[in-house]
């Protein structure tokens, strides 16, 4: 959430589905929802109930190993020929056998602090906050990361 204004500020588009929406908003407040929320660079895509079918139909091929909202968004993204973004390394190891364009968050941090989005300090300040409430990272990995960042 921190990081979120730098990430948008990236040359390209945003989306999420609906479903992250309503799963955000249970974990986060409502001011740091709202702002998220309306980000003008984010798209928030209602799937059709018309897929609705389809993404069922997909998510119980995947024999529970993620949520509904979790399999409607591989579901999208391969759809639409999207990248997907997440810190959850379980979601994007199962995200990669259906989506070519899979990253987590450390990859994301890094292209940021390269392409002068963020400087790496600032990565380093939002990976250690992420990390105060995210257990899904690994965290030797995001400690040797953050070794190297604060060094340079």
């Amino acid at each position: 959430v921190c990081s979120l204004k730098a990430m948008l500020s990236m040359e390209c588009d945003f989306c999420t589905i609906d479903g992250v929406l309503r799963e955000l908003k249970k974990v986060v407040v409502s001011e740091v929802f709202n702002r998220i929320r309306n980000f003008n660079k984010l798209n928030i895509v209602d799937l059709e109930d018309s897929l609705a079918d389809d993404v069922l139909s997909f998510h119980e091929s995947l024999s529970n190993k993620l949520t509904y909202t979790e399999s409607s968004i591989i579901f999208y993204a391969k759809k639409n020929d999207c990248v997907i973004l997440s810190s959850d390394w379980n979601f994007l190891n199962i995200a990669k056998q259906y989506v070519p364009k899979v990253y987590n968050l450390l990859q994301v941090f890094e292209g940021m602090a390269r392409k002068k989005v963020l400087d790496y300090s600032q990565a380093a300040e939002f990976l250690e906050d992420i990390l105060e409430t995210n257990h899904c990272l690994p965290k030797e990995e995001c400690e040797s990361v953050l070794k190297k960042w604060k060094s340079k």
